[in-house]
């Protein structure tokens, strides 16, 4: 299903390792989204704040994931 979801980007951290094609959208009070693009880089994570992101949204195993095609940064 293509939809949005809104909230902070934070590094995926899988076991140990911080997966580096991998990011997790957190919003408090909504379930976490793993997301998964070529869009959003490591300087965009480091700088932070809230965003809008644009995809298709998929459930696996339990968890939300998301393919990313576009974003704006939310004021």
């Amino acid at each position: 299903m293509y939809g949005h979801a809104d909230g902070f980007i934070a590094p995926c951290i899988w076991g140990l390792k911080e997966k580096h094609s991998a990011y997790l959208l957190y919003n408090e009070g909504t379930e976490d989204v793993l997301i998964h693009s070529k869009y959003i880089s490591k300087e965009l994570v480091k700088r932070g704040g809230k965003m809008r992101l644009f995809g298709i949204i998929t459930s696996n195993k339990g968890f939300k994931e998301m393919s990313v095609e576009s974003f704006i940064e939310l004021k």
